[in-house]
């Protein structure tokens, strides 16, 4: 299946009640760091690929240092970023992974499953996607990794970014 014929096949579905957790997160934002990852879900054992999330854009949120997705109608509009699952191996469960992003994301994100393309595959995974309060306080401006992580070194790390929640 070509590329063009997969990104208008894959569907994205807000969840409600799903109690299946073993679905990868699809990670697009400051969780792609490594540094921040195992401060807040603890130094699990992850299984991490390169994906691309079609039919969303990723913009920063206006005087913060993080972004938030908002889905499109607009297959050309796309977010690369990461999925993460727990090694067969690991000792933590994606169900406390997930645990404690729902409280790190809070009330500002809802967690819903969508399609990704992942390895040429489609690929369900978790997303935390801007929820309707946060809507107003996204800015035009795109957001990268780099210039974070930059923000977050000058700010004195992760752990004291982290502290000043």
């Amino acid at each position: 299946m070509s590329e063009s014929m997969l990104k208008d096949t894959l569907v994205k579905s807000p969840v409600a009640n799903v109690e299946e957790t073993d679905y990868p997160l699809f990670c697009y934002g400051t969780l792609m760091s490594r540094e921040l990852r195992d401060l807040v879900i603890g130094e699990a054992d992850l299984i991490i690929q390169p994906a691309v999330l079609f039919s969303a854009k990723r913009n920063k949120v206006t005087n913060d240092i993080y972004p938030a997705v908002q889905l499109t109608e607009q297959s050309s509009d796309y977010v690369e970023g990461l999925t993460m699952r727990c090694s067969p191996s690991s000792m933590i469960h994606m169900s406390e992974v997930l645990a404690k992003l729902d409280v790190y994301e809070g009330d500002t994100y809802h967690r819903m499953l969508v399609t990704v393309l992942c390895q040429d595959q489609p690929l369900t995974a978790w997303c935390y996607t801007a929820a309707d309060s946060l809507l107003p306080l996204l800015s035009e401006d795109t957001w990268s990794l780099e210039e974070t992580e930059s923000e977050v070194r000058a700010y004195g790390g992760w752990s004291a970014w982290l502290e000043r929640w």
